[in-house]
């Protein structure tokens, strides 16, 4: 018995491999073939569900590791593949009753939690998006993938994407088409700290442009952060404090300072 249960793992964790593959296909998506195998692993092909990309930190990862996993109660609507020997990729279904985003994040730190306790310490978490969408699998682990390149992160503490969307879309755009804009502007304030710019903006979007919660945050009184966006609207002519506009522009000319900062670190 114990043989047999072995041979129907190690088959259901070759086809989980082959359905993972499917699914990353974005150039010859086969929906009928990712179906024909979702049926053969008793997969409800509805569920909505994230990706989790692990990363070993201490050596390679087993099969048996995984074959340990699919044999939990809790993993039958779970999708698993060992993408290398150092790199495993979950696809985590999300229970219908879950709407609310603090109880998603939720369940799905306390399933991490539980992989830590199963031994699967010593990883680096990645959370992709949520997608109900078999096409928009891929598009998760991507996420999780951009996570990976542009977030700083640490062993054993779940990285989420949803708490870094702004970030995403920021990183998409040109930052030569806001420089060929506001380029004389720049050039015009020389005297600013683009450092304190970068500061200032980040502090305003995370607080929702809310001076006195952004005050704070810097440990600035709110009079002198006032007196600061004062003199960066005069340099870049935006209204940042009353128009939603002058909202936009600022944080889009402080994200292109900045990439232009790191660019001449590097020597480009």
């Amino acid at each position: 018995m114990f043989e047999i249960n072995q041979a129907n793992l190690n088959r259901k964790i070759t086809k989980d491999d082959e359905l993972v593959k499917c699914l990353l296909n974005e150039k010859d998506f086969d929906n009928k073939r990712i179906i024909d195998l979702m049926d053969d692993l008793g997969l409800n092909k509805d569920k909505t569900r994230v990706a989790i990309y692990m990363i070993s930190s201490r050596g390679d990862v087993k099969t048996q590791d995984v074959a340990r996993l699919k044999m939990n109660p809790d993993s039958q609507q779970i999708i698993y593949s060992l993408l290398n020997d150092r790199c495993l990729l979950v696809y985590k279904d999300i229970p219908d009753k879950l709407k609310e985003k603090e109880e998603i994040e939720e369940y799905i730190q306390k399933y991490i939690h539980n992989l830590i306790d199963w031994d699967f310490h010593d990883f680096y978490y990645f959370v992709g998006s949520i997608q109900h969408k078999l096409r928009q699998y891929v598009s998760s682990y991507q996420h999780c993938l951009w996570l990976k390149n542009n977030v700083k992160y640490e062993k054993n503490v779940p990285i989420f994407f949803e708490k870094y969307v702004t970030e995403y879309f920021l990183s998409k755009i040109d930052v030569k088409d806001v420089e060929s804009v506001y380029n004389y502007y720049i050039d015009k304030g020389k005297e600013i700290d683009f450092e304190e710019l970068t500061e200032i903006s980040k502090a305003l979007l995370n607080n929702d442009f809310n001076l006195t919660q952004a005050a704070e945050s810097l440990f600035l009184h709110k009079n002198t952060l006032i007196y600061k966006l004062k003199k960066l609207e005069e340099i870049f002519q935006i209204d940042i404090r009353g128009s939603f506009q002058g909202k936009i522009l600022l944080i889009l000319i402080s994200h292109a300072v900045k990439e232009q900062s790191n660019k001449v670190q590097v020597g480009d």
